[in-house]
Order: C-alpha cells, then sequence, then structure tokens
C-alpha cells in the first residue's frame, strides 16, 4: 500500500531515489492507496487516470476508527460526473459535492453515496427545475447550500415556496427572492391553519424576501378579500404582478363577475383601471346596501361619466349593474339624479341609476 501521494511518485517513476525505497513503475502491477480524504481530494484527478489504481481506503486522521468526516470526500460536480473509475475502488466512502447544477442534479443523485450537495446556478434554471429542490428537500441526502449566480429572485408558485422555504431559509447565507404566482388570495391573510389541502396560508404581502405575486382565483374568491388584493397593489412595485381569474373545478378561465361595495370601488380606482391587470374580462358590479350606495353617489356617478353630458368615460371599466342587499332607502337630492341645471347636476345620474337592479321605489328625493 502506498499514500496517495507515494502512489503518484510510483505512477511518474518519480520515487525518491534511494536504495531502500525506489520503486520501479514496471515493478509494480497494482496500487493500493491508504491517505486521509485530504490527500485523496487534492490529487483525485491525478489518481483518477492511473490504470494501476486497484484500491482506496479512507484512514482515520486519529488511532480511532475513521469517522463520517473521515470518510467523506469533498468534491466538486465536475470530478464526480468524471470520476465513477475511481469512486468506484474507494473502500467505503460519503460524497460531499459542491458546484451541482441543476441540470446534472438528477445524475448526480444517482450517483453512490451521496451526503451533502451544494447547488451552485442561474435563477432562470433553479426556477424552472424547482420540484427537484423539493424532491431534494424531502430526500436523505443533505442540501448544504444553495447558491444563485444572479441577482434575480426566483420564479416559483406559492406552493414551491412554501415546500421549501424552511430549509432554503436556514442556508448559509440564504437571502434569496422570490416571484410568486398561483397565489391564493386567503394567502393575503393572516394565518396558519391549512384548508382543503391547499398549503397553510402566509401572508405573503408581509414577506420581505418576496418581490412580487400573481393572483390565480376565482371571480368570488378574488371579490371576496379585494380589501387584500387592493392593499396588494403597488403601481411603483409591481408587487401584484397579476391577477388570474380561473374556474379550478372547470379547469378553465373564469369570467364570474367581480362584485364590490361602493367604498371598495371608490377606494381601489387604480387597479381597477390598470389595464394590465384587469382587461375587462370579468364585469364589475356593485353589490352593496342602500347607504354606501347612497355615500358613494356621487362619486359614483363623476368616475364613470363626464360631467359635460353625462356620457360613459373612456378608459374606466364600466360597472355591469348595481344590486341592493337591503329595502333601504337610498336618499339623493335632484342633482344628484340628474334632474334640473346648473353646474351641480349630475349628467350622468340617470345612467347611473339604470344601472341598479330590482329598483322598487328606492330612491327617495330629498331637497339637500
Amino acid at each position: 500500500s502506498a499514500t496517495a501521494s507515494e502512489a503518484i511518485a510510483i505512477n511518474t517513476d518519480a520515487f525518491p531515489d534511494s536504495a531502500s525505497s525506489k520503486i520501479k513503475k514496471e515493478n509494480v502491477s497494482l496500487i493500493n492507496v491508504v491517505d486521509g480524504n485530504d490527500a485523496i481530494e487534492t490529487n483525485f484527478n491525478t489518481l483518477n487516470a492511473m490504470t494501476k489504481l486497484d484500491s482506496i481506503v479512507l484512514k482515520s486522521s486519529t488511532a480511532n476508527l475513521a469517522t463520517i468526516a473521515d470518510q467523506t470526500l469533498t468534491l466538486t460536480e465536475e470530478k464526480v460526473l468524471a470520476g465513477s473509475s475511481i469512486l468506484s475502488k474507494v473502500k467505503s466512502y460519503f460524497l460531499d459535492i459542491s458546484g451541482v447544477q441543476m441540470a446534472n442534479l438528477t445524475n448526480i443523485l444517482s450517483k453512490p453515496n451521496v451526503k451533502d450537495i451544494s447547488i451552485s446556478d442561474t435563477t432562470a434554471a433553479i426556477s424552472t427545475d424547482f420540484d427537484k429542490i423539493i424532491d431534494l428537500v424531502g430526500s436523505q441526502v443533505n442540501l448544504k447550500d444553495m447558491e444563485v449566480s444572479d441577482a434575480a429572485p426566483l420564479d416559483v408558485t406559492y406552493d414551491q415556496w412554501y415546500a421549501a422555504k424552511t430549509k432554503l431559509n436556514a442556508l448559509p447565507g440564504a437571502d434569496f427572492e422570490y416571484n410568486l404566482s398561483n397565489v391564493l388570495t386567503m394567502h393575503l391573510l393572516d394565518g396558519n391553519t391549512a384548508l382543503n389541502n391547499i398549503a397553510p396560508l402566509q401572508n405573503v404581502e408581509a414577506i420581505d424576501a418576496i418581490v412580487s405575486i400573481k393572483i390565480k382565483d376565482t371571480a368570488f374568491n378574488i371579490s371576496e378579500n379585494w380589501d387584500k388584493v387592493n392593499s396588494a397593489y403597488d403601481p411603483v412595485t409591481d408587487f401584484l404582478a397579476g391577477i388570474d381569474f380561473y374556474n379550478f373545478k372547470l379547469n378553465q378561465p373564469d369570467t364570474g363577475t367581480i362584485q364590490l361595495t361602493a367604498t371598495q370601488i371608490m377606494a381601489s380606482t387604480a387597479l381597477l383601471d390598470d389595464a394590465a391587470l384587469l382587461n375587462g374580462n370579468n364585469p364589475i358590479a356593485i353589490k352593496t346596501s342602500s347607504a354606501d350606495l347612497q355615500a358613494k353617489w356621487s362619486d359614483l356617478v363623476n368616475r364613470y361619466y363626464n360631467a359635460a353630458d353625462g356620457s360613459e368615460k373612456t378608459g374606466v371599466l364600466q360597472l355591469a349593474s348595481i344590486s341592493l342587499t337591503d329595502t333601504d332607502k337610498v336618499y339623493l337630492t335632484e342633482a344628484q339624479q340628474g334632474i334640473g341645471s346648473g353646474a351641480s347636476v349630475l349628467k350622468g345620474a340617470p345612467a347611473l341609476i339604470n344601472k341598479i337592479q330590482s329598483l322598487t321605489n328606492q330612491i327617495e328625493t330629498i331637497s339637500s
């Protein structure tokens, strides 16, 4: 047997020139190396090229039996992929592999005795194969580290992020950022209870690592959680990067109506007028109390109709309908109803009144 350096010396006929120790390469048929893991790692490529290498035994760094640390070879992905021959000659070992690219991850994991893996790749490559990260997190192989080679956020779904976040957050120097897609509106709420086999609630708006979200939910759920959707909207940061109205039961786009109160309409005009997020495929309707409609009536008329002639404004998603949730009176002045003349008359009011469904003497005229 020989150490790694002795084996290389023999293989190159460079063994120390002394009568008692010089060994000629041609006189050696097989070489068995016994050395520490540091020596094997340092000389890995040279040993791999030796045709007379028969076996490698990793020696303990102490007088005791070799520990797992002693038996661990820390190698790059490149060395592991090129070193199947030499690794097959190591009697007992574990692998700690660094610099693993996503394209080679499956191949690397198929190698025997892999204990630790450190990934290094672009955000695009990691995002594309992020399910492999999730599988790795749930396996017996330890994800030791993950290095992203550029500064872009990882593009993953909410469920993918949730499945891997605990492990990724614990990695050395973890500072990953995320663009999340397939975010349900309930994920904008506070809570921690799983519902209907959906990942537990996380208020993604409150997590600094999440740079942007794309909502994917039904029109009903988006309407029900509209205040949170509007809270996530920021035209400066583009935190709310998309809204996908989707019918999960039918597995197709949801063209259902967005039903909001009058107060919600006036509190979210910027979002409602953002054509990049709301393209008009989902009608906007008011469903609210008589008191709420009355309080926001003048604002609504001015929002949807031109003051000069009462025509519909362009660039604004028009209301499909107005439905009242009670039978109370809506008290409006004649001017608010578009009656009379003068600057105070809301000329678009008659058109808005016509959108109120099942109107049964609910509008009552008041003097002021």
